[in-house]
């Protein structure tokens, strides 16, 4: 059995513990997860922040949009626990969780990508290049950019959604960083956990990622080979599937039930 790395989606959170908060991500780390994924915003004053949602409405009851507010503004009252009440945990930023999360686990950082050098200078100026995984999608000719002004250093993990964006990891340079490559799949078969593609990707000395989360019932990232599937008592047609298919690297919001079917299979 090759080893499987997991991805806590937003750390672990449920019950009065809020996602993107230093507690969903040591929630995360005691659960068992090897990579935490948060989500990057910038303030109206300029300020990273860890946040998933273009509208605070979800998880601060605010109106607009998150990036009209300052940080202040957005931590005057206390985040919205899962269960719809105020919890004890307020915004935190991406500074906040570099210094509490430095040499302790692999951070990736998401939904970034229009200030992503801003993103990535805290991250350089505590010397945590080889910590943070930064992603983006096709086309990939900022990320190029992007990697190039940095000398190649940063650790790119590249998205490919569908069968025609396959071509498009070609264009990468042979010096950037790519450790992973993430694929979404819509139906079981899918070029992108085919054998020629995963095979492919495994030759070039990089992990699959495949995320495992269930957002809705109309829209799937892992052909419905999910989460729900893998905790309502099938994880051999979940998880399992998934891992048969070539996946490395599994992102999901339930890391220790994950961790528990690793150690059995």
């Amino acid at each position: 059995m090759r080893d499987i790395q997991i991805v806590s989606h937003r750390g672990r959170f449920g019950g009065s513990i809020v996602e993107n908060t230093l507690a969903a991500f040591e929630a995360a780390l005691y659960c068992g997860a090897d990579i935490i994924e948060m989500d990057v915003r910038r303030t109206r004053d300029g300020v990273l922040i860890l946040f998933h949602d273009p509208s605070p409405q979800r998880l601060l009851g605010l109106t607009g949009k998150t990036e009209d507010y300052t940080l202040a503004e957005l931590r005057a009252q206390p985040l919205i626990n899962p269960i719809g009440e105020k919890s004890a945990f307020y915004v935190t930023t991406l500074d906040e969780a570099l210094d509490a999360l430095k040499g302790r686990c692999i951070i990736n950082l998401d939904q970034c990508w229009r200030f992503i050098h801003e993103a990535y200078v805290p991250v350089r100026d505590r010397g945590m290049e080889e910590q943070v995984l930064i992603k983006g999608r096709v086309p990939y000719d900022e990320a190029i950019s992007w990697l190039g002004e940095n000398d190649f250093i940063p650790r790119f993990v590249p998205v490919v959604t569908c069968e025609k964006e396959i071509a498009e990891l070609a264009k990468l340079p042979e010096k950037a960083c790519i450790p992973a490559v993430e694929v979404f799949a819509h139906e079981d078969h899918d070029a992108v956990i085919g054998t020629e593609f995963v095979d492919s990707v495994h030759a070039a000395g990089r992990k699959l990622w495949i995320n495992a989360l269930t957002f809705s019932d109309q829209f799937t990232l892992c052909a419905w080979h999910d989460d729900n599937t893998s905790v309502m008592g099938n994880p051999q047609n979940g998880w399992g599937w998934l891992i048969e298919h070539g996946a490395d690297i599994l992102q999901t919001d339930w890391p220790r039930e994950l961790a528990d079917y690793l150690n059995t299979i």
